[in-house]
């Protein structure tokens, strides 16, 4: 039996915001959290973008906060102390969720983003910030976090990708002891459960799940291919696929029947019918489908719903931030995932510059990237952004090519190789490749100069040239790989003085 907004326990005013918000009903990830949210628990939401993550920890503490009245203590001279704190990746993200509390909560409690786009007067109960600001502001007072009663951490493994760590800890350790935690991540990362085990206990995992990195999947049942577009782009990209010929009209599936209706005169406007006798597309919200949907317009919220659909001629539109959450559940089902664009190709690629491309896509970890990349995605075509990513990075190969080539003009002396030591290794999932382009991209050096690499339990040992080890060491030192903020140094382990360098390019 399907619930309503108010069987969650929720007051009138904020379930009657969710369905306005295009919820007919209240998705998996909210009916097992909103209850344990508003009383007050500890809850980590294993969910992404496209599940309904967001307006379930948002409805969940607006209901808990919801009579919070502000007063501005006296004489803090404009001094932020909300009541909840929520820690993003991004300021574009911080923004995306302040206008979420403001939206479903109608102002109250009031809130504030800390981005230029949002006002900076008034006595906020709920502020929102990327990691970094809340970080920079509280060590310049003007957050201070003494009376925070809920803390979350939205996107926590991306947050770990693009800030340290130790930022984080700091930011979760300053608030009281007795605040509520939530967090929220995506994929396997054992950052998070790290992070979980000290700043969250006893918290409820949803949905339930370890937090361990998953095993091997098993063979996959189907093939189901999806197209990445932005929202505003979406109408368009659906209108694409339409025109191919079909036997009988596609049943297009929305969220909400509020969505049914916006679609329909989207696609009127595209010239489509949708009803009558010359229907060329069904379309219908997810909640009142029998047979099997044939596309998804929203991507679905759980993995029944994706399993539901026909893996044969399937399609799923997905926005760029769902992609994670897509992922998730196509492998909680077994099913493949196959991405088709609008077919335009990049000219001017060659087969290796196309092979280090596909390399990327299966072996590193996109999911910051792509938080990173959310805003130019909104203002244009996802082809466009990889295009102007392709021309960056196939100049700056060029540019570094004429160094490169210099020792082997010379050809009458090899390089000389001194080991590194890097504080990174086998249980942070660091893999050759890791170090390899960690070290090419933010020393900018050339893969003849990375010789011999060996990976051990928490640290790695990295041969490069000796002319470029001092760029290398100062290049990488601070940065994070994988969630680990690394230190990089020459190797002295187990011996007085460095080892003399070893002449002739070592083999990998």
């Amino acid at each position: 039996m399907n619930e309503d907004f108010e069987s969650l326990g929720l007051a009138p005013e904020l379930a009657a915001a969710a369905t306005a918000a295009g919820f007919d009903e209240p998705t998996p990830v909210q009916q097992q959290s909103v209850p344990v949210l508003r009383r007050g628990g500890n809850v980590v939401l294993h969910a992404g973008s496209g599940s309904g993550v967001t307006a379930a920890y948002v409805l969940g503490l607006l209901d808990r906060f919801r009579t919070q009245t502000v007063d501005a203590p006296e004489g803090d001279g404009g001094i932020l102390r909300p009541r909840i704190l929520v820690v993003t990746p991004t300021e574009d993200r911080a923004a995306h969720v302040a206008r979420t509390f403001a939206r479903l909560g109608g102002g109250n409690p009031p809130v504030r983003a800390l981005t230029l786009a949002w006002a900076a007067g008034g006595t906020p109960a709920i502020v929102v910030g990327s990691a970094g600001t809340v970080g920079r502001s509280v060590r310049e007072s003007t957050l201070k976090l003494d009376v925070v009663e809920a803390i979350l951490f939205d996107r926590l493994a991306t947050t770990f990708k693009l800030e340290e760590p130790a930022l984080v800890e700091t930011i979760a350790a300053s608030v009281p002891a007795a605040a509520q935690r939530v967090v929220t991540f995506t994929g396997p990362a054992r950052s998070v459960e790290r992070f979980v085990e000290s700043h969250a206990r006893r918290a409820l995992t949803v949905p339930p799940r370890s937090l361990e990195e998953p095993a091997a999947p098993a063979a996959s049942t189907g093939t189901l291919a999806y197209v990445v577009a932005t929202r505003e782009q979406k109408p368009a990209a659906l209108a694409r696929v339409l025109r191919r010929p079909r036997p009988e009209p596609p049943i297009v599936t929305t969220r909400s029947r509020r969505g049914v209706t916006e679609l329909r005169q989207e696609l009127a406007l595209r010239g489509f019918a949708s009803d009558g006798p010359d229907t060329e597309v069904r379309i219908r919200a997810v909640t009142d489908v029998g047979p099997a949907a044939l596309i998804a317009y929203d991507v679905p919220v759980d993995a029944t719903q994706l399993g539901a659909m026909d893996l044969k001629d399937g399609l799923v539109l997905v926005e760029p931030d769902q992609l994670p959450h897509l992922r998730a559940l196509a492998a909680d089902v077994n099913v493949g995932l196959k991405a088709i664009g609008a077919g335009r190709a990049v000219r001017g690629s060659v087969a290796a510059f196309r092979d280090a491309v596909r390399h990327a896509l299966h072996e590193e970890d996109l999911d910051a990237q792509v938080t990173l990349l959310e805003p130019l995605l909104e203002q244009h075509d996802a082809v466009e952004v990889a295009a102007a990513l392709s021309a960056m990075l196939r100049t700056r190969r060029a540019e570094a090519e004429p160094e490169a080539a210099k020792p082997e003009a010379a050809g009458d002396k090899p390089l000389a190789f001194v080991r590194l030591f890097v504080s990174a290794g086998n249980r942070d999932n660091i893999r050759p490749g890791d170090l390899v382009g960690a070290i090419t991209g933010e020393a900018s050096v050339t893969g003849e100069e990375v010789g011999r690499i060996e990976i051990r339990d928490t640290f790695s040992v990295v041969e490069v040239a000796s002319g470029v080890a001092d760029k290398v060491i100062k290049a990488l030192n601070g940065t994070t790989l994988r969630g680990r903020s690394l230190r990089v140094d020459y190797d002295r382990r187990g011996a007085p003085a460095p080892r003399p360098p070893r002449l002739g390019r070592p083999a990998r």
